[in-house]
């Protein structure tokens, strides 16, 4: 059985790059792979549960205090002798684990590119040179993900992927959501999920919603609210609260949190926004397709998740009024039903398309590295002797 050490380097909320780890722990053959992880501090309940029903164990450690989190990372791996150590980030700050996972011995020790910069360039490019030192191999969401941490060496590219049956559309959810909200059905609901912080750029999704409804006060009777799905810094929370007051739409703002059902509350949502201000291979919108919703992102979000005709990519730089204009535009669209997104063919799943993302197509690709992996240090124990 081979021995997997996976570390994610954020927190490991239901969301971003914990749920892509999770969704292939899931498929992943446990007969064949004993699986640990190290999380940040936080392992949301839920994925605890699944992964220590499988038998799994989780290290709760403080990455912040980098001394301790270093000397703590060396003695688990020691302890546990793990054929891999598999390290889930954004940037060369990975170096910390990477290096950890050399002094313990560790002689196959992954780096897995999830987005195309992050938040703490200086750290970043300080860390570059000791991150290719003590990476053996690496792997990305996206080939621009690749490139932003590895630059032009081989990388092998593992796409975030899910089960497209989790997400279908179904009105009964709806409807229920929709109560729950106390969202009329005639209401637009504008949708967002994903950790509340910089790089998700939330501000212009409230500033959006406010255009929105300056540009229809007189011309129109259509009323919109906006939902935001995620966990975050209480201190980023508070921040765009008070921009959802400064600007005088708080009433029409929700800030539900985690939801373990996100199908429904995709179902509840007429139009989906992901006004990133940099990513990776964003999952939500690919959740957001399979549930039929039209989806509006920032053009910083990469093409290959348009698997359907129903995401549109615009600029976030001075781009608040054609934002406006698109939502006013499919509003006509999925509130009248009048074209191809119209609510009564949210049903149908573009599973044709969405093959590329179906993880029971793509669990081998990661299963096919560790087993090379592995192999290959395997043949080499046999030369040597």
């Amino acid at each position: 059985m081979r021995r997997i050490l996976i570390i994610n380097t954020v927190n490991f909320y239901r969301q971003g790059i914990s749920s892509v780890i999770i969704n292939y722990y899931r498929v992943i053959n446990h007969d064949k792979y004993k699986i640990d992880f190290v999380a940040n501090e936080y392992m949301d309940p839920l994925y605890r549960k699944e992964i220590e029903e499988v038998g799994g164990r989780i290290f709760l450690l403080e990455r912040g205090r980098t001394f301790n989190y270093f000397r703590k990372l060396i003695s688990i791996i020691k302890e546990n002798a793990y054929d891999v150590v598999h390290v889930n980030g954004n940037s060369a700050t990975m170096a910390v684990e990477l290096a950890a996972a050399k002094m313990a011995g560790c002689e196959t020790r992954i780096a897995h590119s999830h987005n195309t910069t992050c938040t703490h360039l200086k750290a970043h490019k300080f860390l570059k040179p000791f991150f290719d030192f003590f990476v053996t191999e690496q792997l990305a969401c996206s080939k621009e993900a690749g490139y932003w941490l590895f630059g032009r060496k081989n990388f092998r590219i593992i796409k975030n992927s899910l089960n497209p049956d989790n997400y279908r559309y179904d009105p009964v959810k709806r409807s229920l959501i929709r109560h729950e909200l106390k969202i009329n059905e005639w209401e637009l609901l504008i949708g967002h999920a994903g950790t509340i912080e910089y790089q998700k750029n939330q501000e212009f999704a409230i500033e959006l919603l406010k255009r929105v409804m300056e540009r229809t006060e007189k011309s129109s009777d259509l009323s919109c609210k906006l939902i935001f799905l995620g966990k975050g810094d209480e201190e980023n929370i508070k921040r765009l609260k008070e921009e959802a007051g400064r600007l005088g739409v708080e009433d029409r703002v929700i800030f539900y949190g985690e939801t373990d059902d996100m199908q429904a509350f995709l179902s509840a949502m007429d139009i989906f926004v992901l006004p990133s201000r940099f990513e990776g291979l964003p999952m939500s919108i690919l959740e957001a397709e399979f549930a039929g919703l039209p989806c509006v992102a920032s053009d910083k979000v990469t093409e290959k998740t348009r698997i359907s005709e129903l995401v549109y990519y615009l600029p976030i730089e001075n781009g608040l009024d054609l934002w406006a204009d698109k939502i006013i535009e499919l509003s006509e669209i999925v509130l009248r039903g009048t074209t191809k997104v119209s609510r009564a063919k949210r049903k149908m799943l573009i599973k044709e398309l969405a093959d590329g993302f179906d993880i029971d197509n793509t669990k081998h690709s990661l299963e096919e590295v560790y087993d090379c992996i592995v192999k290959s240090k395997v043949d080499t124990i046999a030369l040597n002797r």
